[in-house]
């Protein structure tokens, strides 16, 4: 993709009669997800307490949210499993080299879009603070069975290495080398 990038820039400096000069400062890879955490950690979520709102919770949802019914933020979603996630992110890069799980979490009503002024609000209130303590629940739940029982971060690790491949190396999309060696300059601990 960044090469079809590069030739379009290139194109449109030489119909313009400008030059082009470019570099990749960043980049991203489709994060790899464990099943076997996944299921581990939705069956966690579905064994906790659910979210319940109080009345003034459910009043300002039902206002900002015309398509909330009473009871919604206590469902656990239906289960579903994708090796690759969509898009990339910073977890993407992380998730080639370590089991990786995501939890998502009933902070957006219906109707609510990422970067908007309901997100927001959302989040920052009661509402996605419930959100944020039952994913971190899901987590911490996960985590303790994890610990329990070492042949579930076992099997994950196996997993991985069957997604992965066995040959799949670290190539930063990035132009030049990276700002900083994480070996040599990371602080000693």
């Amino acid at each position: 993709m960044v090469d079809r990038i590069q030739k379009a820039a290139e194109g449109a400096a030489m119909g313009t009669g400008t030059t082009v000069k470019s570099s990749v400062d960043l980049g991203c890879v489709p994060s790899l997800l464990s099943r076997t955490l996944s299921e581990l950690t939705h069956r966690n979520l579905q064994d906790l307490p659910p979210i319940r709102y109080d009345q003034e919770e459910i009043e300002f949802a039902k206002k900002l949210s015309p398509g909330y019914t009473p009871g919604m933020e206590s469902a656990i979603s239906k289960y579903s499993h994708a090796a690759k996630a969509p898009g990339g992110s910073d977890v993407g890069f992380v998730s080639w080299a370590t089991p990786t799980v995501w939890i998502n979490s009933l902070a957006w009503l219906p109707g609510s879009s990422a970067h908007t002024w309901k997100a927001v609000v959302f989040n920052g209130c009661s509402i996605g603070e419930h959100a944020m303590i039952m994913a971190a629940k899901g987590i911490a739940v996960t985590a303790v069975d994890i610990y329990a029982d070492p042949d579930i971060l076992e099997k994950a690790r196996q997993e991985l290495i069957k997604t992965r491949g066995t040959t799949e190396k670290y190539r930063p999309e990035i132009s030049g080398p990276p700002e900083i060696d994480l070996y040599k300059d990371s602080p000693k601990r």
